[in-house]
């Protein structure tokens, strides 16, 4: 069922490209060999966050098991291809709804950071027990720490995240995380200015997209694994 979903989602717009195409000394991480590929959950087959949520982990538990690269993640926005905008507030400090500092969201599994090559500053990545009640976390980069919590340790700190959109059908609830990491700044978007945009990171169970991709690092050529 897996398989198929996978030959059915990702279509005519199937998309293998290397990273190392892509900003190659802007991009502040280990861009290759990596492969990804573009997937579209269709709302008719998962209408739900849950679906999607079980859909994802499916796919992550088959790429562990290949044994033909080194390892494997799923993201809901790869390096520079942007990410979910997002207002933050913060616990112990003044909230003013009208004027929140805004922050890019991007949804990650537990290999995310590993398949990048992305070694943690501060802290620690994500673990299967990350996403479920009880254990709501988030990682943030040094770009974030720096606007945000300079001079200040900012691990076990408890920030929520606001979706801007609209209210309706599509607008995403209020998110209170905890920050258990930080890693060294990898760029999202704003590659016209000199700083790296500020990125939370959330694993993938506590906001499950409909787009998503995968990415894998393979000890040789990534056109070798693509098949």
């Amino acid at each position: 069922e897996v398989a198929l979903t996978l030959v059915l989602l990702a279509g005519a717009g199937f998309m293998m490209r290397s990273f190392l195409v892509l900003y190659q000394a802007d991009l502040g991480f280990n861009s290759a060999p990596l492969l990804t590929m573009r997937l579209y959950l269709p709302l008719t087959k998962y209408p739900t966050a849950d679906s999607r949520e079980k859909v994802l982990e499916r796919i992550e538990e088959r790429l562990s098991a290949v044994s033909a690269w080194q390892s494997a993640a799923i993201t809901s926005n790869p390096p520079a291809f942007g990410g979910f905008l997002r207002q933050l507030a913060f616990d112990g400090r003044p909230d003013d709804a009208e004027h929140r500092p805004e922050v890019t969201m991007v949804s990650v599994s537990n290999g995310y950071f590993d398949t990048l090559g992305v070694k943690v500053a501060q802290g620690r990545t994500f673990n299967r027990d990350d996403g479920l009640p009880g254990h709501e976390s988030a990682i943030v980069n040094q770009r974030f720490l720096a606007m945000h919590f300079k001079g200040e340790d900012p691990m076990g700190r408890r920030i929520t995240l606001y979706d801007p959109t609209p209210s309706g059908a599509l607008q995403s609830p209020p998110k209170t995380v905890t920050i258990v990491g930080i890693v060294p700044s990898v760029r999202q978007r704003n590659f016209q200015e000199r700083d790296p945009d500020p990125v939370v990171y959330l694993p993938s169970r506590t906001d499950p997209q409909r787009i998503a991709t995968l990415i894998v690092r393979v000890p040789g050529d990534p056109a070798s694994v693509a098949a």
